[in-house]
């Protein structure tokens, strides 16, 4: 009959291990001795590969800019804040260069203020109250709809503002 194994000895492999090396006539005590701390020590290294190792992999991706910018919510928010800034200056820009072209202005909120005041004035005066919105939005990071709105402005803004002005700027003039 087998003796009981020590109170540190975990069953498992290395139990397996002393059984057989009692077979095999070597003492069950220095084989148990000799693979319990392989055992041990291998159930340390899994844990740490399973517990340590991700974490570190993670903390390392988050190190890099580009996923450490949009890896937090703000993160996001402000990425997606900037590209709406990006958008808006984009787009008085090219609305600019596109009136003194010739071309018209389709929003009739921007046209009116255009007229009123001059077409620089009246872009800036509007492109200002557009950032003005943008940053309250901004500020309610928290509402789950800010990210979302951010992100369908800057998407409406690319698709309805900017690449309409690109494609007539790009073709002949009017006229």
């Amino acid at each position: 009959m087998l003796p009981r194994p020590a109170p540190n000895h975990r069953v498992g492999t290395g139990a397996r291990q002393a059984e057989r090396g009692q077979r095999e006539g070597h003492g069950v005590a220095a084989t148990a001795r000799a693979w319990t701390p392989i055992v041990q020590r291998r159930e340390i290294t899994e844990r740490r590969s399973a517990v340590a190792t991700r974490p570190f992999l993670v903390r390392r991706l988050l190190r890099s800019t580009a996923v450490a910018s949009l890896a937090t919510a703000i993160g996001r928010l402000r990425a997606l804040l900037l590209a709406n800034v990006a958008l808006q200056l984009l787009d008085g820009w090219v609305t600019l260069v596109g009136t003194s072209r010739g071309f018209g202005e389709g929003n009739p909120l921007v046209s009116a203020a255009m007229s009123s005041v001059g077409p620089a004035e009246g872009i800036f005066a509007t492109k200002l109250i557009a950032l003005g919105f943008l940053y309250l939005l901004y500020c309610r990071g928290t509402h789950p709809f800010v990210e979302p709105g951010l992100a369908s402005l800057a998407v409406t803004y690319t698709v309805f503002a900017v690449l309409p002005w690109t494609v007539l700027l790009a073709g002949p003039p009017p006229g």
